[in-house]
């Protein structure tokens, strides 16, 4: 490109209705809105609305009757639907403008503090040559478009996801982070966990010629299964009785229980439904069932094509960390005592812990690896859930103190054993992900980053490294990881509450306090210090004093001294410094007065004091 074909662009306002009206269907079109239903028709809606003259009227209590079908008894002030609904189109109207509409003609944009749409035109300018390198620092960076094919094979919202991890490099250089594990490998054999039988499923019809599908189905559903490193017993050698499919399972540790996974397929107007579930083949128990509906269009060849996607949301729905599985893992084996848990029960009880981030199940679950790792040292969802644990001693102050520095040490140590056990291993690669992040290396973190979502990944994941990438100042990225996490795709069963924390950090970073707050609230992990921060912060922002204080006295409750110790904490988690201001900001307007250092303090004095809205 010559120097003198550089722009410039500035924002005019009155680029007329044909031009937004235009505009708004390339927005509805785009990847950021097609799928989003509710936003969709919400930008619909308030475009039209002010188009027409009618901004006064987009108020919460209007929006939910008219675009949601709330009834006309809605309460805006007690039901937050529309604040959060609209934090929700704001940020995708963001990541459109940043990378697909980076250069549309005309911006729609719902600000802050109200529901009318504005509208502006970029108009495009030349610039001088002495300009150009000014210019293009000036402009925010594209990112590239990267295929990650470990993705696409993960979520069916993987295409989504391609454009938001574009930062990421091209390559993944795993060999320069590993030693040599050549004497560990041979002897590396999978923590045994639960066995699931699956019985063939049935053609429920006289259709005969879906006898192949439904073959081909159960044959998927095993390959899946073991994708997710879950033992399966094939359908050939099962016992007519799903309770007697247990004795098949050939003994084993005393704690790996038994399930059998059956289903069926039958015509549902012009569709197949195909049903499933999960049963405890000891106790009989139904742990879990789905129905899904699959478009019967094309015949045979048709759903054979669907065989892999079914199969696909079935198994990583069943096999999801904190899916119906080892929920149901969790409540019988967090009723033994510690010292009865061998490795599988271990695992059990991290998942646990993962789930709350309770600091008395962290003890117990560090307390029940170290049990187990002299029997078991060639274990690397051990020392991958050791090294999440170490982590969490150096972020949250779990655990034995004052040896939080030697936490990171440990943590180091434990995901290097793990990734030199197996290289592959998810939780390995996530510890990592974590450890680089905390040592500041942003490239090391990316490099970790997308080696976990190139493997056989869950909703867990994308939400773990979207919130790291806010963390690190990252944000809209890594919003965009929690949305996929959240979109009830396969493998979003059952995912942890406390990752709405990035949506509560993304609303304030945003000014949109009120939003933060409603988030903060949804966070239902009341053992876990950084609820109560968070939501006392977002409250303290909103000038919700009565909400602010009766957070502040839970924080207490809990970390007495957090006002001493709460601006080191925050600093040693999270890498964004204006989210630590903002934190720390929200925390004094709430009552807290905690103690920062001189340069920080400088920092909050030009910070906001007023609620957003």
């Amino acid at each position: 490109m010559a120097l003198n074909e550089f722009t410039d662009r500035s924002i005019t306002p009155d680029p007329g209705a044909a031009a937004v009206r235009a505009e708004l269907g390339r927005v509805l079109a785009s990847p950021y809105l097609k799928q989003a239903e509710r936003s969709s028709a919400f930008l619909r809606f308030v475009v039209e609305e002010t188009l027409a003259g009618r901004a006064a009227r987009l108020k919460g209590y209007t929006i939910a009757l008219e675009v949601f079908g709330r009834p006309d008894d809605f309460d805006a002030g007690a039901d937050p639907l529309v604040r959060v609904e609209a934090g929700r189109l704001r940020r995708r109207l963001r990541e459109y403008y940043r990378n697909e509409g980076a250069e549309d003609p005309v911006r729609i944009d719902v600000p802050v503090g109200g529901y009318a749409a504005r509208f502006s035109r970029l108009e495009v300018h030349s610039i001088e040559a002495a300009d150009v390198e000014t210019s293009v620092a000036a402009q925010p960076q594209r990112p590239r478009r990267l295929l990650l094919a470990g993705l696409a094979t993960a979520l069916t919202a993987a295409g989504a996801a391609i454009g938001l991890l574009a930062w990421l490099p091209q390559t993944v250089q795993s060999s320069s982070t590993q030693r040599d594990a050549s004497v560990l490998r041979p002897q590396f054999a999978p923590t045994p966990g639960p066995t699931i039988a699956v019985t063939g499923f049935s053609n429920l019809s006289n259709d005969h010629t879906l006898d192949v599908f439904t073959a081909g189905l159960t044959e998927e559903v095993l390959v899946q299964l073991s994708a997710f490193r879950v033992s399966v017993v094939p359908a050939s050698t099962q016992s007519e009785n799903p309770a007697s499919t247990v004795a098949l399972y050939g003994g084993g540790p005393a704690l790996t229980g038994g399930y059998v996974l059956t289903g069926g397929v039958r015509p549902a107007g012009d569709a197949l439904r195909i049903s499933a579930r999960l049963v405890d083949g000891s106790s009989g128990a139904q742990v879990w069932t789905v129905t899904v509906d699959a478009p019967a269009d094309g015949g045979p060849d048709g759903l054979l094509a669907r065989e892999e996607q079914i199969a696909k949301q079935i198994a990583s729905t069943i096999a999801s960390p904190f899916g119906p599985l080892f929920e149901h893992e969790i409540e019988r084996i967090g009723a033994l005592p510690l010292e009865a848990l061998d490795t599988y029960g271990c695992i059990v009880l991290f998942r646990a812990y993962a789930k709350t981030l309770d600091p008395e199940t962290h003890g117990k679950s560090l307390e029940c690896f170290l049990h187990v790792v002299d029997a078991e040292p060639q274990t690397a969802q051990t020392w991958a859930g050791l090294a999440l644990l170490y982590q969490h001693e150096y972020w949250y102050g779990y655990g034995p103190k004052p040896d939080s520095d030697h936490a990171l040490e440990r943590a180091r140590e434990a995901a290097q054993t793990a990734l030199d056990v197996d290289g592959d291993n998810l939780l390995a690669n996530l510890a990592m992900a974590g450890l680089r992040y905390t040592d500041d290396d942003f490239p090391g973190f990316k490099l970790a980053a997308q080696k976990a979502l190139s493997l056989q990944t869950n909703a867990g994941t994308f939400a773990q490294i979207g919130l790291l990438m806010i963390l690190a100042g990252k944000q809209n990225h890594g919003i965009r990881l929690i949305d996929i996490a959240y979109s009830g795709e396969p493998g979003a069963s059952g995912v942890p509450t406390w990752y709405h924390i990035g949506y509560c950090f993304d609303a304030m970073l945003n000014g949109d306090y009120e939003s933060a707050l409603d988030w903060a609230r949804q966070i239902d992990t009341p053992s876990w210090f950084a609820t109560w921060a968070a939501e006392a912060a977002a409250a303290g922002l909103a000038g919700q004093s009565d909400v602010a204080a009766r957070s502040v006295n839970r924080l207490l409750a809990m970390k007495p001294d957090f006002a001493e110790t709460g601006y080191a904490t925050l600093r040693g988690w999270i890498r964004n410094e204006r989210l630590v201001s903002l934190l720390v900001e929200g925390l004094k307007q709430a009552g807290l007065d905690i103690e920062v250092d001189a340069e920080i303090g400088n920092r909050l004095e030009g910070a906001p004091r007023q609620p957003s809205r």
